[in-house]
């Protein structure tokens, strides 16, 4: 199946993700991306799936998705 992924945060290989197509396969969780990438939980304050919040690494994808990853908010 084919998704975008963005990350909004960095990442081990300083590498951006900014609407990059992945093919992964089908039944492929949200978890299972971010380890490949190396992000961990602690780095991550929100997962947002086609524009909707979801709570679970172990929600799964579907063809088309587009996963967008946030990091916690600082400063003051």
């Amino acid at each position: 199946m084919n998704i975008l992924l963005s990350v909004f945060l960095p990442l081990p290989d300083e590498k951006p993700l900014r609407n990059t197509p992945l093919n992964l396969p089908d039944g492929t969780t949200v978890g299972q991306v971010m380890d490949q990438f190396g992000v961990s939980d602690h780095r991550v304050w929100l997962y947002v799936v086609n524009h909707r919040e979801i709570r679970k690494r172990e929600d799964t994808l579907d063809e088309g998705d587009h996963l967008m990853v946030f990091p916690p908010m600082e400063g003051g």
